[in-house]
């Protein structure tokens, strides 16, 4: 039965609850889990219902892989998530722009001159020409 939220008063910059405990820092709504349940399964996150980082009421926390903290926080308005972040409205560029940036740095045009061109960080050139960004796109 879920009952009010227990708030750690030692917080992080992030606002987790913090300890230190056997010389280590933990966050302690893990300490709480670990403590009460053992340890936390490789590729596992301990999520809180609550919405609340602070807390460490055990009848908040369970257990849920990275995808299924991403889609606790945009179902509780956090965040939206992206089915394909490289064509949502915030993406810089057009499939189109990207194709020829892949093109173009293949031919041999240096990631800066592109980057200026096209209004985005050399690292982000870089990335579309080794087919590490806009993967998806054909040539």
């Amino acid at each position: 039965m879920l009952s009010g939220c227990w708030e750690y008063s030692a917080r992080t910059k992030s606002g987790y609850g913090r300890i230190y405990y056997e010389g280590r820092q933990w966050r302690a709504h893990r300490l709480v889990w670990t403590t009460l349940h053992g340890a936390i399964p490789e590729g596992q996150y301990v999520l809180h219902r609550c919405d609340n980082r602070a807390c460490v009421n055990p009848d908040h926390l369970f257990l849920g892989t990275h995808g299924d903290n991403m889609r606790d926080a945009a179902a509780k308005g956090r965040f939206r998530l992206q089915k394909n972040p490289e064509r949502s409205n915030l993406a810089r560029l057009l499939p189109q722009q990207a194709l020829e940036i892949r093109r173009r740095f293949k031919a041999g045009e240096r990631a800066p001159a592109l980057a200026k061109e096209f209004g985005v960080h050399r690292t982000h050139i870089r990335d579309i020409g080794n087919g590490k960004r806009w993967r998806k796109i054909n040539e």
